[in-house]
């Protein structure tokens, strides 16, 4: 089985045929950036692990005065390895978040240096919570998709759905987060 990154990067190619190793950091970034995130320095040696294996194929695609650009597509056997990674059962062992980390270590903090992490926290919860990609559609995101390659209205049914369910997290996170920091105010 590959890395989660490739794996992202096969179904985002099935989504969205031909896309360039730029669209595909884009994306990442603009619409699964809750959920996955990789720089370029990341998304390109992944993608060419992902030729090597066979798994996609590219054609370049010729730009005046520079290299050609790289257009990716799954080959059949990158279909199927998409297909055994969705099927695969989900691996929750990886979930360590560097907040909740900290905040278990938080009695070794000044009350100055507490407030400090929480407020940061809060504050990147509301500016997610702000994000236009909670909406109903997504321009930014459907922008990316080739509506030819997918059924739309199983795509609209998925992304809703996903959007949806981390904004209610987002929002459980959040009045955890205010509750905390009332507490940290009393008890530091």
């Amino acid at each position: 089985m590959h890395s989660e990154l490739e794996c992202a990067l096969l179904a985002l190619l099935a989504l969205r045929p031909h896309a360039s190793g730029y669209e595909l950091h884009s994306v990442i970034k603009q619409t699964f950036g809750y959920v996955i995130s990789a720089s370029f320095s990341q998304i390109y040696p992944a993608l060419k692990r992902l030729y090597l294996d066979e798994l996609v194929t590219y054609e370049l695609e010729p730009i005046r005065n520079r290299p050609g650009k790289k257009r990716y597509e799954l080959t059949e056997r990158g279909r199927d390895e998409l297909r055994a990674w969705l099927a695969s059962p989900v691996d929750y062992s990886r979930s360590m978040n560097p907040l909740y980390l900290r905040i278990a270590f938080m009695s070794l903090m000044t009350k100055d240096e507490a407030l400090c992490l929480v407020d940061s926290a809060i504050a990147k919860i509301r500016n997610e919570l702000e994000n236009p990609r909670f909406g109903e559609r997504d321009a930014l995101s459907y922008a990316f998709v080739d509506e030819a390659a997918v059924d739309m209205g199983k795509l609209d049914f998925t992304w809703s759905v996903s959007a949806n369910r981390f904004r209610r997290e987002r929002v459980v996170l959040l009045e955890w987060l205010l509750d905390l920091r009332e507490g940290v105010e009393c008890v530091f």
